[in-house]
């Protein structure tokens, strides 16, 4: 569809059809045979062992040096922070001030990490550090994208992108090469967006195993 169409392009929803005005005519998309899918996680659904494993191919891949953010020194900071097993050393307030709208495209590199490291805090079974980051993020003065603002939203009520869900989905029955299809299928969203979710899903598993 992107080949055809541009911001600010006329949609109709009509039954169960979409319906794109593109400036090669109009081309209708049919749903009635979409499969749906919730894609929530639950809390506390990744156990410890699963959790360690996918540390260990996370930290693999160096991600830090792949993520659409400079890093710097201030940057490096509240990477640290995140990282902190203490919840008392963890400043949600801080940390969303500091990476919401941070970075560039539709969903800024400083969102998708923060909206990675809060679902991995969920399936890990830390929700005081999710309530922590709604109360948060309602009171943040940042702006960001419509897009980015709506997977924030998503992440804090347990909604994950379709790729992130099938990772995390019985991932202590999935075999490591299976792990790895998911991760590289993660990697590739976007310019950077992929990477940056994974390196917010590392450092929740840093905080917590």
């Amino acid at each position: 569809m992107i080949t055809f169409i541009s911001e600010n392009s006329l949609v109709k929803i009509h039954a169960d059809q979409l319906h794109f005005y593109s400036y090669q005519g109009i081309i209708t998309v049919n749903l009635q045979a979409a499969v749906t899918s919730h894609l929530r996680v639950e809390s506390g659904t990744v156990t410890e062992t699963a959790a360690l494993m996918l540390k260990n191919q996370l930290e693999a891949l160096q991600l830090e040096n792949q993520i659409g953010l400079m890093i710097e020194a201030e940057t490096e900071t509240f990477f640290a922070q995140m990282k902190q097993a203490d919840e008392k050393e963890t400043n949600a307030t801080q940390l969303c001030e500091y990476f919401i709208g941070r970075g560039r495209g539709l969903t800024p590199s400083g969102d998708d990490i923060l909206v990675a490291y809060l679902t991995m805090l969920r399936v890990l079974g830390s929700e005081g550090a999710v309530i922590d980051f709604k109360t948060a993020l309602e009171l943040s003065t940042r702006t960001t994208t419509d897009v980015s603002a709506a997977y924030l939203d998503a992440a804090l009520n347990g909604y994950v992108n379709s790729y992130v869900y099938d990772l995390l989905q019985n991932l202590e029955h999935q075999s490591v090469s299976q792990i790895e299809t998911q991760i590289k299928k993660i990697m590739s969203i976007g310019h950077t967006s992929g990477k940056d979710m994974l390196f917010g899903m590392l450092l929740a598993l840093e905080k917590q195993v």
